[in-house]
């Protein structure tokens, strides 16, 4: 017995990317959804809602979001390389008062669900966020983030609604070898989900490689201890792989130094990948080898990272990008990227398809295409009139 069912109607509903239902309805009952039919059988429902003539699809997932920065929105500096816009991030971040701070993440959550995502994985050393993303309906992922030297570490609370906290490295070239390793084996034993951002600068690169360069004389204006750090001589992914972190309860962050060897490796380890194309333009000017990690049989996810360095957090606006920069990529790909890769890259399989026993957080976009093969191709390269949480 399911209790109440409401039946979700409009004039196209994508069950997945590829796959599609004319004039077709999703019925709900207590958050799940218990059958996706056509109208010609009659639905097993209390009541039918009829979205109109647009598109009913699975609720968008950001994979990686740093919402505590929202507040540093177009007041850092982008255009003179990564290390001035960290330089930047650290000198505007300790001007924020914990109100402005506060006032701008409960916005940034309440703009996550106006543009259409229901699932995020957010990321960041600063106040707990939980309740701002719970108040807005958002579920997913929330990562704290350590920088520095080992310390004692303590298990998050496991759950805040459909929120489940974790621990997190913020990067190989700001956490310790011994940190990073530390955090993976308490995730692991609290069987927790771990990530890290990983490959994604220059700087990031030679510091590995050298221990020298622009980011070790960064770290050491600032008074910051590295070198006895066991690190140096390796790239990110092969130091990432000597500490233990590759493995399907890691997901990893922005990968654009990566070799093409780098890249079967990681597929062969089972990691999750999540890109973020447009933050690594505006601060790199190079994006991750998308179409390689593909061909090897790797799922990547997307995610908007931070207001610090993007325009906007819409996934639609970063489908719209990627769309733009690799031409090669399928629509239904993109989709994929923003709706069941993501959900499997934030360990929740029961999002990203409208399917029997699944959630039923899904979004209805105002959209008119005649046929599937049209409305994918328009969610990936146009900016949608409406886009409304349906079921949450």
């Amino acid at each position: 017995m399911h209790g109440e069912v409401t039946c979700h109607k409009a004039r196209l509903i994508m069950q997945a990317p590829g796959r599609w239902r004319s004039g077709g309805f999703v019925a709900v009952s207590q958050g799940r959804i218990v059958e996706v039919g056509d109208l010609g059988k009659k639905p097993p429902c209390s009541k039918m809602v009829d979205h109109g003539s647009g598109i009913l699809m699975p609720a968008l997932v950001n994979a990686h979001t740093h919402l505590t920065l929202s507040a540093l929105h177009e007041r850092l500096e982008t255009s003179k390389g990564f290390l001035a816009w960290v330089e930047s991030l650290i000198r505007n971040s300790s001007e924020l008062s914990p109100q402005e701070a506060l006032r701008s993440t409960r916005e940034a959550a309440r703009t996550l669900r106006e543009t259409g995502t229901g699932l995020v994985g957010e990321f960041g050393p600063f106040f707990p966020v939980e309740e701002h993303l719970a108040f807005m309906g958002l579920e997913g992922v929330v990562w704290q983030e350590f920088l520095g030297e080992e310390r004692d570490l303590v298990a998050p609370s496991q759950t805040f609604g459909g929120l489940v906290s974790s621990l997190a490295g913020h990067a190989p070239h700001t956490t310790s070898p011994k940190l990073l390793k530390k955090i993976k084996t308490l995730c692991l034993k609290w069987d927790l989900p771990f990530s890290l951002h990983l490959a994604e600068s220059q700087e990031e690169v030679e510091f590995l490689q050298s221990g020298q360069g622009k980011w070790a004389r960064f770290l050491e204006s600032r008074q910051f201890s590295f070198r006895d750090w066991d690190c140096f001589g390796l790239s990110p992914v092969k130091l990432a792989q000597r500490l233990g972190l590759l493995d399907p309860k890691t997901l990893l962050v922005h990968l654009i130094h990566v070799s093409p060897k780098e890249v079967e490796l990681l597929a062969q380890s089972g990691v999750g990948v999540c890109v973020c194309p447009r933050s690594n333009w505006k601060l790199h000017r190079a994006l991750p080898r998308l179409m390689e990690f593909l061909k090897a049989g790797l799922k990547p996810a997307l995610g908007t990272d931070s207001l610090a360095s993007v325009d906007s957090l819409s996934l639609f606006e970063e489908m719209q990008f990627t769309a733009r920069n690799y031409p090669d990529l399928k629509p239904r790909e993109i989709l994929q990227m923003a709706t069941a890769n993501g959900a499997r890259a934030l360990w929740r399989q029961d999002l990203g398809l409208l399917e029997k026993g699944r959630s039923a957080r899904m979004i209805y976009v105002e959209l008119d295409a005649a046929d599937p093969w049209r409305a994918e191709e328009r969610l990936v390269i146009e900016p949608p009139a409406l886009v409304k949480p349906v079921g949450w």
